[in-house]
This record gives structure tokens, sequence and C-alpha cells, in this order.
């Protein structure tokens, strides 16, 4: 899976739709590399690779961390997937991703999650 230009440039606008339209803010896209040495089944859930994309950003509301916990792994036997669109100057996009962590401050949450697909939207 590659990442398109568009969603690493200047002029990217990201939302979720977690219970209404959340805008995210300072998103910041990144390739890692995970702890395994070949594609492995994770606790039966989901398929971890050898790197992987990781997508970290802010949401300026605070009142979308109990729908959060309830989609990450650990909090929940569930292991949701959450959509997330993108508007760029060059086309609109998907993105979806499993939610990873999440840390919430006094006005805002920032969130972590590992992205599985994305495609035009």
């Amino acid at each position: 899976m590659q990442i398109p230009d568009p969603l690493r440039e200047p002029g990217a606008e990201f939302e979720m739709n977690l219970e209404g339209r959340r805008q995210l803010k300072d998103v910041r896209i990144s390739r890692i590399q995970t702890p395994v040495n070949e594609t492995t089944m994770r606790g039966g859930v989901y398929v971890s690779e050898k790197s992987a994309y990781k997508m970290h950003a802010t949401i300026n509301d605070v009142t979308v961390i109990s729908h959060l916990t309830g989609m990450m792994l650990g909090p929940s036997t569930e292991f949701e997937q959450i959509r997330i669109t993108a508007r760029t100057p060059r086309g609109k996009f998907y993105i979806l991703g499993n939610i990873t962590d999440s840390v919430q401050r006094p006005d805002s949450v920032e969130i972590g999650m590992t992205i599985i697909k994305v495609g035009p939207a």
C-alpha cells in the first residue's frame, strides 16, 4: 500500500464521521517498522505487516473519547475500523484505519491509528 502524495501536501483537510463530523487537525502520516519479521496474524484479530502507515491527529472535541475507547483493541473486544475523509486540492480520498491509542487533553484528544486502506472517494 502507498499513501497518495496529495494526502501529505499542504491544504489537505481531514474529517472523521463519529457521531457527527469531526475535523482533524495537526495530521501526520508516517511509515513505521513493526515488531514482526513476517506478515503475522495478531491475536486472531488483525494482520500485521513488517511495516505500516500510521496517522496521528488531534480532535478539538473531547466528547468523542467514549466512542474512541469502544473502538480500540484493548479497552474493547471489538476492533472497529474508522473512516476518515480527506479533501485535497487534487481530489477527495478515504482512509480506513484502526485506532491504536488516544490521549485526552483538557480541550482535545490526540489519536493514533494504523492505516489499513486508502482510496479515491
